[in-house]
């Protein structure tokens, strides 16, 4: 989080090699927010590239660097919303690919339905739950990281990501907790 305000400091004040490497360090977070609220992983994508193009835009009307984390999620998350009402977003995320530790074309059948199962679950999750656990396990941030894009206390960030993982558990085990 250090570099990204570092490298918004730099970013307002015209450098422009800072902007290109906040909007890279920006981009996978604006993908995890994005696919958080849509759950569609084209409809992400459109939302995130727009959220990128808004922040660089828009890195001067930030008055303050060290809450780089919040203002952009808002940014991501205004997108979001944009990308759902223009595009009528409704469908869970889609299948990705099979781990490419399968061996033949039943192992990858099993595989496709198995991340297509987990996909669909985590879609189904409420966005508080989903979003927290997308930038942790998908985009490798710290619970601390997390806490600062979403402007929430670590300790909330910590029962979110608990009791999503909760609910995946209990959803692949047949519970109904």
């Amino acid at each position: 989080m250090e570099r990204a305000i570092d490298l918004a400091r730099r970013a307002r004040r015209g450098d422009r090699t800072a902007l290109e490497a906040l909007l890279r360090e920006c981009a996978g977070v604006a993908d995890a927010i994005a696919r958080a609220q849509l759950g569609d992983t084209h409809a992400a994508e459109t939302a995130a590239a727009d959220a990128l193009t808004r922040l660089a835009r828009g890195i001067d009307q930030l008055d303050d660097p060290t809450r780089i984390a919040a203002w952009f999620r808002r940014i991501v998350v205004r997108a979001a919303a944009n990308v759902r009402r223009n595009e009528q977003v409704r469908a869970p995320a889609a299948p990705v690919d099979a781990p490419s530790s399968v061996r033949g074309p039943v192992d990858t059948l099993i595989a496709v339905e198995r991340v297509a199962a987990l996909d669909a679950a985590v879609a189904a999750l409420d966005p508080r739950l989903r979003e927290p656990l997308l930038l942790h396990v998908a985009e490798g941030l710290s619970y601390r990281d997390v806490a600062a894009i979403l402007d929430v206390g670590l300790a909330t960030v910590s029962r979110r990501i608990d009791r999503a993982r909760a609910i995946l558990r209990a959803t692949f085990r047949g519970d109904d907790r």
